[in-house]
């Protein structure tokens, strides 16, 4: 972390031509000396998420202005969490855009979001209150094994008899 913006550095061994990071999900760009770097200013940076990884309480969401995201992944999850406070003591100074919760913790989030009272209001749609609910259950998009999940919707009403899910339509 620099005075103004996160820096990222992944080399590759000299005779590999691309590599896959578990860590980062986003295009990185290849620098004249062979390795990857991506800057994220850390005014764009407006939210972030605890997160799991492969099942491990050690990875953190960033959710950026453009309404990307970046999933990092710690060795530890104190480190995740050391990373985690860094950031937030940088809210009022360089993070001028991240909201603030006081708390990580999703119950709470929910509490200040006031997602629940939106939807019943209609201020939001279904799919977007899901799509919250999801988040703040740990599931992310750049995970495949916390995929966000969503209910089975049935095209039928007037039909007393629940349909198979087997049966195609």
């Amino acid at each position: 972390m620099t005075n103004y913006e996160l820096v990222f550095f992944y080399d590759l061994p000299a005779n590999k031509q691309a590599a896959v990071s578990p860590i980062f999900f986003f295009n990185w760009e290849m620098p004249y000396d062979k390795s990857f770097t991506k800057k994220i200013e850390l005014a764009s940076i407006k939210e972030i998420q605890r997160r799991r990884f492969l099942g491990m309480k050690t990875a953190l969401e960033l959710f950026l202005m453009n309404n990307k995201q970046v999933l990092l992944n710690f060795p530890t999850m104190e480190l995740r969490n050391d990373f985690a406070k860094k950031i937030l003591r940088q809210r009022k100074i360089k993070c001028k855009n991240l909201r603030y919760y006081t708390s990580l913790d999703p119950k709470w989030i929910l509490k200040k979001k006031l997602l629940t009272e939106d939807w019943i209001n209609w201020k939001i749609s279904n799919f977007e209150y899901i799509m919250q609910l999801n988040l703040l259950a740990g599931r992310s998009f750049n995970d495949l094994s916390q995929y966000p999940v969503f209910p089975w919707i049935f095209n039928s009403y007037n039909n007393d008899k629940v349909p198979e899910i087997n049966a195609v339509n």
